[in-house]
């Protein structure tokens, strides 16, 4: 039997593998720049955020071009990146599975996917107007009679006359405190009143609903005078009960992030949002 060699890559070799290498990166930087001008951006926001904000009809439809790019930069961590990454995963999964690069994008694909649950806060700019980025570990159930409650939805100021029924996940041992706010206050485009305080509930157990905790300042429903206002439910975990929690000396110029430093609660564990406008005398019900 002939003898057999290691096979060995000389200096051209390894300047062919070199070059290859770079084509193939080539080629990635080319699909995520292709992927930035590409993206739908309906498929990451709500319809809603497109709308016209003040006056004039809110059409709902969405747009492909409705940011600047500069607008978008904090969807990076989330959205996009998690979107083109799942694209490469596919992609480079054809040219070897021992390309370091399709697990890379694997595990950014999957890491970065749990991000998403807060994507609709940063579209609708309630992180940043309202809270700061937080992650979500309570789960926090919204309605106003049958209407569910989810981030951008539309609902009638009708149907807000009383509060909703807030349900949460959580143990018994552990105690919540619940804002409502109008970070849109008197009108969208001129907040002067930023923000408009809607309720205040403390001391709510886990596994409850609001009604079992202690009112501080008592439920005044939406009533937007002019364009399209956010109205905004954050939950705050407590470190102990808060027993007596005293009164806002007013409703405007309210601010959620002074009133959890003030209590000591820290981020946000849970956050919803629903959209309000003023409805014609004739649609009431």
């Amino acid at each position: 039997m002939g003898s057999t060699t290691e096979p060995r890559l000389d200096a051209e070799g390894v300047d062919h593998v070199w070059k290859k290498w770079c084509n193939v990166k080539k080629v990635h930087l080319g699909l995520l720049l292709v992927g930035w001008y590409a993206l739908p951006r309906a498929d990451i926001h709500p319809p809603v955020i497109n709308r016209q904000r003040d006056g004039g009809l809110a059409s709902g439809l969405p747009t492909t071009r409705g940011y600047t790019h500069s607008s978008w930069l904090p969807l990076w961590p989330s959205s996009y990146i998690n979107h083109v990454f799942l694209r490469l995963s596919l992609i480079n999964s054809s040219f070897s599975s021992a390309h370091p690069v399709s697990f890379v994008s694997l595990f950014f694909s999957s890491s970065l996917f749990m991000a998403a649950s807060v994507d609709p806060l940063v579209v609708g700019r309630v992180i940043g107007d309202v809270v700061d980025m937080f992650v979500p570990t309570i789960n926090m159930s919204v309605y106003y009679g049958a209407k569910h409650v989810t981030n951008g939805c539309d609902v009638k100021p009708s149907l807000t006359v009383n509060p909703p029924k807030v349900t949460l996940s959580g143990h018994p041992d552990e105690f919540y405190t619940l804002v409502m706010t109008d970070p849109d206050a008197p009108s969208p485009s001129e907040p002067s009143m930023r923000e408009w305080v809607h309720w205040i509930v403390a001391d709510i157990p886990g596994g409850t609903n609001a009604t079992r905790g202690k009112e501080a300042l008592p439920y005044v429903g939406p009533r937007p005078p002019v364009g399209i206002h956010r109205y905004i439910l954050v939950l705050f975990q407590q470190k102990a009960p808060l027993g007596l929690v005293e009164q806002p000396g007013s409703r405007a110029h309210f601010s959620t992030r002074a009133f959890a430093n003030q209590l000591d609660l820290g981020l946000p564990v849970a956050t919803v949002y629903f959209n309000a406008q003023k409805e014609p005398a004739n649609r009431r019900r």
